[in-house]
């Protein structure tokens, strides 16, 4: 739990984009009408919520 907790908490102090907010919106050559293969989650994409989980180890009683 404490994982999440602290994936979740950085998620929102780094606020990085997903590829699919850049490549519509972004600086450098935007396309409005780009779509992705897959739904991209509503949330910001830095750090991965899976690698942080995986790293995680349970505590020893």
């Amino acid at each position: 739990m404490d994982t999440q907790i602290a994936t979740s908490g950085s998620k929102y102090a780094y606020e990085r984009w997903r590829p699919v907010t850049v490549i519509r919106t972004g600086a450098i050559d935007p396309d409005p009408d780009w779509t992705p293969l897959h739904t991209s989650p509503a949330h910001p994409d830095y750090p991965s919520g899976h690698n942080t989980y995986a790293g995680a180890q349970p505590r020893s009683h």
